[in-house]
């Protein structure tokens, strides 16, 4: 990789740390706000329903849509392909936004809702289409190799949030700032809007309305299906987590949320920048068809293993670091760090399976990296089912089986499959 590529990833990280230190700054917030208690039990369950709309349209459909755009690119037919995405996105986002307050009101019979989650989840509905929005343009900046300005709109919506965390703080001086319940699901809401406000006055030009169908050919479909299949299960896999957290007693979800923060932090910092310029120049190797050199590939593995050996040698200090002041107390951080072990274990196999993915996705093997996946996470499940009876043995089930897969598919890369 040449010096001028070097020195984007290098710029790029910076951008992206900037924001990730501005939502430490807000995890410090919610952790002196309200500890771990019913309020954060119940915000980071709800959130998590938000989270599988974010992880699809910033994962899957990125891992897709990046390569297609790139080579619509080469016969400028690019703006009419993401022009119809940003319709179809449009629609899709109405139509959740509609079951999610159809849901939350009893009309639909899911799952039970307490009066909190039930306000929450109502909240930060209003979230889904500017989400998906910006998921798309954050392709699109991708694909045309405007990482800074990718990573720009993840600043905005965590400058969002907490700005809104540190209002309802003022606002709450003198009093008991666990009373403020709802500035966590209205601070997600508008982190969400600014973002969505920035895609607008920058990106508008790239997301114009389209409804020429003919270059979302059969490749872009394959591809889209393959990782649709494997972000579904993905996401199963994330839920059930949450789920075994739910029912392993009070507090657990938030302590769970709190040790995951803390140990995928690199993986928006570090892992996911060397993902999206690792994706953009294996799509550029192939459009020039050139061989992608495999020693790239595992440069950008490394980072991740050092930075898991750094968070486990020094988890107590980084945990009470960031959380242990106002209603997060001493037994809080005992709970969070006592999880943070096998959390930094999967911060690595996230780390390589991501970059995996995109390895496989840009070379139209797509489905490999699903099949793996999807044995991985059934697998997982399954596991967790059989062990929850301990919450951490939990969280090694999910290391061990996609663990698993992440040395296969190395293998595979290292022998040039």
């Amino acid at each position: 990789m040449s010096l001028k590529g070097i020195k984007k990833i290098v710029v790029a990280i910076f951008i992206s740390g900037f924001g990730k230190f501005l939502g430490f700054v807000r995890e410090v917030l919610v952790a002196g706000m309200y500890g771990v208690s019913h309020v954060t039990d119940a915000f980071f369950a709800s959130q998590q329903v938000f989270l599988i709309i974010s992880n699809y349209v910033f994962g899957a459909f990125n891992m897709a849509f990046v390569p297609h755009y790139i080579k619509l690119k080469s016969k400028n037919s690019e703006k009419f392909f993401s022009g119809v995405i940003f319709l179809l996105l449009l629609g899709i986002g109405v139509l959740i936004n509609g079951v999610l307050i159809f849901w939350i009101n009893g009309y639909i019979k899911i799952f039970p809702v307490t009066d909190l989650l039930g306000d929450f989840v109502e909240i930060m509905s209003y979230s889904v289409v500017p989400t998906l929005i910006v998921g798309l343009a954050y392709a699109v900046f991708h694909a045309e190799g405007r990482h800074y300005l990718a990573n720009f709109i993840g600043i905005a919506m965590t400058v969002g949030m907490l700005a809104t965390l540190l209002f309802y703080w003022v606002l709450s001086a003198g009093e008991e700032k666990k009373d403020f319940l709802y500035a966590l699901p209205f601070s997600y809401l508008i982190g969400t809007l600014l973002s969505f406000l920035l895609v607008f006055l920058v990106g508008r030009k790239y997301l114009a309305p389209n409804i020429n169908l003919k270059n979302i050919d059969k490749s872009f479909i394959k591809s889209l299906s393959s990782s649709s299949v494997e972000n579904v299960f993905f996401n199963i896999n994330q839920s059930t987590t949450v789920y075994f957290a739910a029912i392993a007693g009070a507090g657990v979800v938030a302590s769970n949320a709190y040790a995951m923060r803390v140990a995928m932090l690199p993986l928006g910092i570090i892992s996911s920048q060397l993902g999206n310029i690792y994706q953009t120049w294996i799509g550029k190797k192939i459009t020039l068809e050139e061989r992608p050199s495999r020693k790239v590939f595992f440069a950008m593995c490394l980072p991740g293993v050092v930075i898991a050996i750094f968070m486990i040698v020094f988890g107590g200090e980084i945990i009470k670091l960031i959380y242990e002041r106002g209603n997060f107390s001493k037994e809080n951080t005992a709970q969070v760090v006592e999880l943070l072990t096998p959390y930094a274990a999967y911060f690595v196999v996230m780390s390589i399976n991501q970059l995996a993915a995109r390895h496989f996705f840009a070379l139209n093997k797509g489905a490999v990296y699903v099949r793996l996946m999807v044995f991985a996470y059934i697998f997982a499940s399954l596991g967790k089912y059989i062990f929850s009876d301990n919450f951490i043995n939990v969280l090694w089930v999910s290391v061990l089986f996609e663990g698993l897969v992440s040395l296969i598919m190395c293998a595979m890369i290292w022998r040039g499959r």
